[in-house]
């Protein structure tokens, strides 16, 4: 029994590192077409503007200044809820514009937003047609533009101060 116990716990950790380095290899990959989207024009989507209904191109919606912050996320996606309040924080008191693209359900939407308001515009976008023009693989995903709609940088995953510190890099320019 000793030998067939250690056959087992020897699979396991064989199945674990395996799946780690997958997992690892499938994140990279993703990483990888995420990281070409930098210094290239943003891709003109289709979104729907939460409140009014009214459809228009996101190009229309970045900002004039160094930088516009375009969020792209999911009410079932813990992380993007967590990082709500930051990108409030960015377009509160720095005026930093921000442009929400919900990619999820859009009664869930709804629902999210009749008990919560945010203080920046939110939109509706069809995530099957937006992820392979911008490689949206995972949520919440981070673009940001600059005025002349090029992208400077994207980031794949939740904010946190390595993203805040290149935001402040934009800003000072």
């Amino acid at each position: 029994m000793s030998r067939a116990r250690g056959l087992v716990v020897l699979a396991l950790v064989l199945f674990g590192v395996l799946h780690v380095g997958v997992h690892r290899r499938v994140r990279a990959l993703a990483d990888d077409g995420v990281r070409e989207l930098e210094g290239s024009a943003l891709p003109e989507l289709r979104v729907r503007d939460a409140t009014t209904g009214e459809v228009a191109g996101l190009a229309s919606r970045i900002g004039r200044g160094p930088v516009t912050i375009v969020n792209f996320w999911a009410t079932w996606c813990q992380p993007c809820i967590l990082e709500l309040p930051e990108l409030e924080r960015w377009h509160r008191d720095r005026d930093v514009p921000v442009v929400s693209i919900h990619v999820g359900d859009p009664g869930a939407l709804r629902s999210f937003l009749a008990e919560r308001r945010l203080a920046f515009p939110v939109f509706e976008g069809d995530a099957e047609a937006i992820a392979p023009s911008i490689s949206l693989s995972r949520l919440p995903m981070t673009i940001y533009v600059g005025p002349d709609r090029d992208i400077l940088g994207v980031h794949a995953g939740a904010l946190d101060d390595r993203q805040a510190s290149r935001i402040e890099r934009w800003l000072e320019r």
